[in-house]
């Protein structure tokens, strides 16, 4: 099973898919913990944290129509731009009706970038080893899903950077990616 149908462009989309996949799971332990020091209630951060979920269901079927009528590029530039603002963003304000709006932008790029990445990996993919291609494009999620969540808590513990400023790293891995 080698890598035969990987080119220079396979590798470029698997990287960027890891640096944002990054960015995104960069979230997961500052989001939550940020919520809570501002005060909200738990309704609330279980409110704003599941919009999350919400807004995908809508988005991806959008997402891989937008990939089909305009084509990836354009739909994972706008994936990354639209994590880039809404991780950033977040630490801007502590107003619970814009962490919502803010938590949906995010899942707008997450999904379009997602969608799209999948998308072109496929079309990028000799059509014999097509199954190999996304298996191993996935396992970019997988080693970022792995490594950062415990990075992001360590960076945290040992004050390599704050709440806010895990945001700002979000946002810059997204402008990376």
């Amino acid at each position: 099973m080698g890598l035969a149908f990987a080119d220079r462009r396979y590798w470029t989309v698997w990287g960027a898919t890891l640096i944002f996949f990054g960015a995104f799971y960069t979230l997961l332990v500052p989001l939550p913990r940020y919520l809570d020091v501002i005060g909200l209630p738990d309704w609330q951060i279980g409110f704003i944290l599941g919009a999350f979920g919400i807004a995908s269901l809508f988005g991806r079927p959008l997402a891989g129509a937008f990939t089909d009528r305009l084509g990836s590029r354009p739909v994972i530039l706008f994936g990354t731009a639209a994590l880039t603002v809404g991780a950033a963003g977040v630490s801007l304000t502590t107003w619970p009706p814009a962490l919502f709006v803010l938590r949906i932008l995010q899942a707008a790029g997450y999904v379009t970038f997602t969608t799209a990445s999948t998308a072109l990996i496929a079309h990028l993919a000799p059509a014999a080893r097509r199954g190999a291609a996304i298996g191993f494009f996935g396992v970019a999620a997988n080693v970022a899903m792995t490594l950062t969540p415990a990075t992001i808590s360590t960076g945290l513990t040992q004050s390599w950077f704050s709440l806010e400023g895990a945001f700002w790293l979000c946002g810059g891995m997204a402008l990376l990616a």
